[in-house]
C-alpha cells in the first residue's frame, strides 16, 4: 500500500530489472502493485514474469497481481501474456491462470492469436488455446463464429482425447447443432474419458438437449461414469430441470425393479436439422460430419504382381491372361474366405479391406505360400511374385471406394515391399504379434508423411489355422471366443458363417424354404454392410442363426 508515491514507485523500477540484485524486495512490491493503477505496474510484472530464472513462486505472485488487476484499458498487456502459454518453463498451472486473465480481459482482436495456440505441437497449449477462445466468445460478440467452428471440428480429430473434449464443450457452449449428436456418439460408446472429462467441465448453465445427454448416462454400465453422475446430478435436483430428473429418476426406479430398461430412458432429443451450408467456413464441419457417418477403422490390404509391366512387354497375351487368372484363382477366394471385402482390382493388383488385421495378415501370409506353390511347377515364364503393403487405421468409405491417410500408407508399404514380402506397420503389427511372428525392419520415410514410419514383415503363423479354422461352426468353439485373446477371438467370430440348411427329413415346403433362406442371407448382407466391425456382424449372424435353427424345430 505504501507503493503509492513517487519514490517507491521508482523504487520499484529499479528492483524489478534486476531482481536477482534485489531479491529480498521483489516479492514486496509484487504483491502492493496490486494495490496502485494497473497502467503503473502491469508492464513492469509482465516483464518480470518472463525473466528468466527469476522462480515459479516469483511467477506465481506476479498471477496473482494481474489477476487483481482490471486490465482491460491497456495496450500491449495481452501480446505477451499469450507468448507466456508458449514457453516451455512456464508451470502448467499459471498458464491455466493466465487463460483465465486473457478471457477475462481480453477482446477479439486476441481471436487469431489464440487460434494460433491451437495449432501448437504440444497439446496443453492447444487445449489453453481452445479454452481461452471459448471463454472469450461466451463474452465477446464480435469473434468470428463461422471460423472458430471451423477450427473446432478440424480439431474434433486431434491424436489426444483432452483436446476433442476442449473443442467439443467449445461448439457445445456456441449452440452448435451437430455437437449434440457427436458427444450422443461418445454416450453410447461409454468412452469413459471424454464423458467424465465433458461432466467435469461443464459451464452452467447448460442446454436441454445436453441435459437429456446427461440423463441417458443414468444406464450407463462404467463405474467412473455413474460416480460423476453422483456427482453432479444433485446440483440440478433445483431449478429448472428439477422435474426433469424427478420424473427420470423416478421411471428409472421403477423399471429397475421390475428387471427391464426404461423405456426410452436417454434417448436424445431428435436434433434439429442442419441446413445447407452456403459458406466455406462450413467445410470443416461438413467433412467431419461426412467422416463419422462414413468412416470406421480397418485393415487396407494392397497387393499387386512384381515387374508387370516388363512381363507384359516379354510375354504374349495368352500367357500374361494365364498369368493374371493364377494370381486371381489364389487371391480372390483366401480373400473371401477370411472375411475380406474386394474393394477393386488394378489390373496386376488389388485392393481389399477387412474389419481384423489378423485376418489381413492371414490372408497375406495364405496368398504368399500358395504363389510359391504355384512357382514350384510352373514354367519361368509362368512364375509370379507380388508384394503385399497393410496398414490399419481409420478408412473414408464412399460409394464402392475408400480413401484416407490409412489408405495411402498401405500403397506405400506395398510399393516398399521387396518381392515375396509383406509388409505391414505398427498399428496392424499391434493387433497381430501374438499369433504371427514378425521382424522389425525399422524406420522408412514414405512420400507424404513427414515423419518415418515404422515397419514390420510378416513371417510365419503361429498357431494351428486349420484346426481354428474347422472348428469355427463348432458350438464349443463359439463359446470359447468369450475366454480368448482379443485377436483370436476376433478370428474366430470373423470367419464364422450362419449355415442356412435345412434336414433332409424336413416337411418344410421347398419354395418356403427357398424364400427364407434368401430373407436370411439378406439379413446376413445387410450386417456386413453396416456393423462397424467383425463382432457385431458375428453376434447378429449367431442370432440369425439361432432363429433359423427355432423356425426349423418349430416346422419338424
Amino acid at each position: 500500500c505504501q507503493l503509492w508515491n513517487k519514490r517507491a514507485i521508482e523504487q520499484s523500477k529499479l528492483v524489478f530489472a534486476n531482481p536477482q540484485k534485489h531479491k529480498p524486495s521483489v516479492s514486496g512490491y509484487v504483491r502492493g502493485a496490486r494495490f496502485v493503477p494497473p497502467r503503473i505496474f502491469a508492464n513492469l510484472l509482465i516483464r518480470l514474469f518472463l525473466t528468466p530464472g527469476i522462480g515459479m513462486d516469483t511467477q506465481s505472485l506476479v498471477v496473482d497481481s494481474l489477476d487483481a488487476m482490471n486490465l482491460q484499458d491497456l495496450k500491449g498487456i495481452m501480446p505477451p501474456l499469450i507468448r507466456a502459454i508458449k514457453l516451455p518453463e512456464i508451470d502448467n498451472e499459471l498458464k491455466n491462470r493466465i487463460s483465465q486473465i486473457l478471457s477475462r480481459n481480453g477482446d477479439s482482436s486476441l481471436f487469431q492469436p489464440l487460434v494460433d495456440l491451437s495449432v501448437s505441437e504440444d497439446a496443453f497449449i492447444r487445449r489453453t488455446g481452445i479454452k481461452t477462445l471459448r471463454m472469450l466468445a461466451k463474452k465477446e460478440k464480435n469473434i468470428p463464429r463461422d471460423v472458430l467452428t471451423n477450427r473446432l471440428y478440424q480439431l474434433l480429430e486431434d491424436n489426444m482425447k483432452a483436446v476433442q473434449v476442449e473443442a467439443l464443450l467449445s461448439l457445445l457452449t456456441l449452440g452448435d447443432d451437430y455437437a449434440i449428436q457427436i458427444l450422443e456418439d461418445y454416450a453410447r460408446a461409454e468412452d469413459e474419458q471424454i464423458i467424465t472429462d465433458i461432466m467435469d467441465n461443464l459451464e452452467k448453465p447448460i442446454s436441454h438437449e445436453l441435459f437429456k445427454q446427461i440423463l441417458g448416462l443414468l444406464h450407463a454400465k462404467n463405474p467412473r461414469i455413474q460416480q460423476k453422475l453422483r456427482e453432479i446430478l444433485p446440483e440440478f435436483s433445483e431449478g429448472v430441470f428439477a422435474e426433469e430428473l424427478r420424473g427420470t429418476l423416478v421411471t428409472a426406479l421403477k423399471t429397475s425393479a421390475a428387471g427391464t430398461p426404461a423405456p426410452g430412458a436417454g434417448t436424445p432429443a431428435p436434433a434439429p436439422a442442419v441446413s445447407p451450408a452456403d459458406n466455406l467456413l462450413e467445410h470443416a464441419k461438413l467433412e467431419f460430419k461426412f467422416r463419422r457417418e462414413n468412416a470406421q477403422t480397418l485393415t487396407v490390404f494392397f497387393i499387386d504382381i512384381v515387374s508387370y509391366t516388363e512381363k507384359s512387354s516379354q510375354t504374349d497375351t495368352s500367357t500374361l491372361m494365364k498369368l493374371i487368372q493364377a494370381f486371381e484363382e489364389i487371391t480372390l477366394p483366401t480373400i473371401a474366405k477370411f472375411r475380406g471385402n474386394l474393394v477393386k482390382k488394378m489390373g496386376d493388383g488389388l485392393l481389399a479391406t477387412f474389419k481384423h488385421p489378423l485376418n489381413a495378415s492371414l490372408v497375406a501370409l495364405t496368398i504368399q505360400k500358395k504363389i510359391h506353390n504355384h512357382n514350384q511347377y510352373r514354367l519361368e515364364n509362368e512364375k509370379f511374385n507380388v508384394r503385399i503393403g497393410l496398414n490399419t487405421g481409420l478408412v473414408i468409405q464412399k460409394n464402392t471406394d475408400i480413401y484416407g491417410d490409412t489408405v495411402n500408407v498401405a500403397s506405400r508399404m506395398e510399393t516398399s515391399a521387396n518381392p515375396g514380402d509383406i509388409l505391414l506397420t505398427q498399428s496392424t503389427y499391434e493387433g497381430i504379434k501374438d499369433y504371427i511372428r514378425c521382424t522389425r525392419l525399422g524406420d522408412i520415410q514414405v512420400k507424404g508423411k513427414a515423419e518415418a514410419i515404422t515397419t514390420y514383415s510378416a513371417e510365419e503363423i503361429l498357431m494351428d489355422l486349420d484346426q481354428i479354422l474347422s472348428d469355427r461352426q463348432d458350438q464349443a468353439a463359439q463359446e470359447q471366443t468369450s475366454s480368448e485373446p482379443g485377436s483370436l477371438a476376433g478370428l474366430r467370430e470373423s470367419v464364422f458363417s450362419p449355415e442356412f440348411s435345412i434336414p433332409a427329413q424336413s416337411s418344410l415346403d421347398s419354395n418356403i424354404f427357398s424364400s427364407l433362406k434368401s430373407l436370411f442371407q439378406d439379413r446376413v448382407t445387410a450386417a456386413e454392410d453396416i456393423a462397424k466391425d467383425y463382432h457385431e456382424e458375428y453376434v447378429f449372424k449367431k442370432y440369425l442363426q439361432s432363429k433359423w435353427n427355432e423356425l426349423l424345430s418349430l416346422s419338424g
